[in-house]
């Protein structure tokens, strides 16, 4: 692919840096890779979602006291989503399609019952709690929430055990009754946009077996089965029209990755080249044909992130992003991917950056993104010389950590010119 190049100058003051220096910087592309921080005083973040239009990543963060739910997005940087009332703690698990609605769940203490309960994230709203079915533990977890946002799912404690339970806006919790008689679903964990199709696991009447389902109003409960030789399943994603699901299930092999399809069923999809099981799917395309999870090369060792297409099998997914271009993914260790957007380009999870701290991470291949370019100190879209000036500020004033190494010094400083006088692809 020819990169258009764009040149600039750049003058300083002699016995400032000394010198009048030109440069030609490739113009900005679309491909990028970011660790996108922590919260003020932090040092650790986990990724747990991406909104199918790729421009919000949520999770959990550590900083200024605070550990909890966060959303991060270009527009916004990283915000702490705070506690609903009387939370000490909350983790986020589900984003809405377009970034603006976050589910998860909260620790609750005493005055009333210690317990976790699911709560709905808003920026009008702040959190709020959304209760429980009755007859059961107080109990609740809101794993994802559809992609329009008008409904949370999720499971909660009832009269019937652990049970599947949607939240629709403005409503309380509603049980989604039984798979077979006697028998309950445990726990939804996604949907298509508009909630008309259902996945999770389910109990199968054994109480050391567990089963990947498929719910929608036609069809009332499918049990998605096991891969051969195994007897516990989970559903994890399924594409907007219902008709591919990805998850996970125990096999001779050990746990391991797979892909359903209405035509198909269940087909597993293996590990990383030379790599070892457990495997996991977690997310998946809208057209099915990009499955992101994680794999291990090594057991024991620490699991990497994968992606999955039909034409290449599983694959390390930081080996694809440094084979698209994507050098700045070569320093970091990408220990899982939990998202990915609606087009199948934009990823999201956790890894371990160049300093060796957790951090949350977002990547794009060849999409509407605008690529990422650290010298571009201002996000204005160019690399001249007001960044340089506004990258002083920030260096004398403490607050550049170019390096993502949680402080400020010297290095930020050598690192942050290296970059600036290698321009962006």
């Amino acid at each position: 692919m020819l990169l258009r190049r764009s040149c600039w100058g750049l003058a300083l003051p002699v016995g400032a840096l000394g010198a009048v220096w030109v440069f030609c910087a490739p113009a900005l592309g679309q491909s990028f890779f970011r660790g996108i921080g922590y919260l003020p005083d932090g040092d650790s973040s986990e990724g747990y979602g991406l909104s199918a239009d790729g421009s919000t990543v949520i999770g959990i963060a550590a900083g200024g006291g605070y550990w909890g739910g966060f959303r991060w997005s270009r527009a916004d940087g990283m915000i702490a989503l705070g506690h609903a009332s009387g939370a000490t703690w909350e983790q986020a698990l589900g984003v809405s399609g377009d970034g603006a609605v976050v589910v998860g769940s909260c620790f609750i203490y005493p005055p009333l019952v210690e317990h976790v309960e699911a709560f709905r994230w808003t920026a009008e709203t702040g959190s709020v709690l959304l209760g429980e079915l009755p007859g059961g533990r107080v109990e609740s977890e809101a794993a994802n929430v559809t992609r329009d946002g008008l409904m949370a799912i999720g499971q909660s404690e009832s009269s019937n055990g652990t049970e599947a339970t949607i939240w629709p806006v403005g409503g309380g919790p509603v049980g989604m009754g039984v798979i077979q008689s006697g028998v309950f679903a445990a726990a939804f964990y996604d949907s298509s946009p508009d909630g008309s199709v259902l996945v999770g696991t389910g109990n199968t009447g054994n109480p050391f077996q567990s089963q990947a389902l498929r719910w929608s109003a036609q069809t009332g409960y499918v049990l998605l089965g096991w891969l051969p030789g195994g007897e516990n399943s989970s559903a994890w994603a399924v594409t907007p029209d219902g008709e591919t699901i990805v998850g996970s299930s125990t096999s001779p092999n050990g746990r391991q990755a797979f892909r359903w399809t209405q035509g198909g069923g269940m087909v597993p999809l293996g590990t990383v080249p030379g790599g070892r099981f457990p495997s996991e799917a977690w997310a998946v395309s809208d057209d099915g044909r990009v499955v992101v999870g994680e794999a291990y090369l090594e057991m024991p060792g620490p699991s990497i992130a994968t992606i999955w297409t039909p034409e290449d099998g599983m694959r390390p997914l930081r080996d694809v992003l440094v084979a698209n271009g994507i050098e700045a993914a070569a320093a970091w260790t990408l220990t899982i991917a939990l998202g990915v957007s609606a087009d199948g380009r934009t990823f999201a999870g956790e890894g371990v950056n160049p300093c060796g701290q957790d951090e949350a991470w977002i990547a794009r291949i060849d999409g509407p993104l605008a690529a990422e370019c650290p010298p571009d100190w201002n996000d204005d879209g160019v690399v001249n010389s007001q960044d340089f000036f506004d990258f002083l500020t920030d260096f004398f004033a403490g607050h550049a950590d170019f390096n993502h190494c949680n402080r400020t010094n010297s290095q930020d400083f050598f690192d942050f010119l290296t970059a600036f006088f290698a321009g962006c692809p």
